[in-house]
């Protein structure tokens, strides 16, 4: 399978396109943007879609349930809120 296929089957999300020199150097950046996000929603997130497919349809709606709550409760919601109300770049922190 080639990378453009993978991306086209959803298994990869983007081909990069660049010399083999430049890859290690623009996969670090994204990950350095990602490690500057809001890491807690983002984990969160991942495990949500890690374990959709466990037990039941309705068992996974109160873990996305409880899951909204708990990021409503954080200060990564707030943040993003204020984001976007004021129309500026976020500002994420490790608290």
């Amino acid at each position: 399978m080639t990378a453009a296929e993978a991306v086209d089957l959803r298994l990869a999300n983007r081909l990069y396109g660049c010399p083999v020199e430049e890859f290690i150097g623009r996969v670090t950046d994204e990950a350095r943007e990602f490690a500057a996000g809001p890491t807690e929603a983002f984990a969160e997130t991942k495990r949500l879609v890690d374990t959709v497919f466990e037990g039941h349809l309705n068992q996974h709606h109160e873990e996305e349930r409880a899951a909204i709550k708990r990021m409503g409760d954080a200060d990564v919601f707030d943040e993003g809120l204020s984001t976007f109300l004021e129309k500026r770049d976020p500002e994420w922190t490790d608290d």
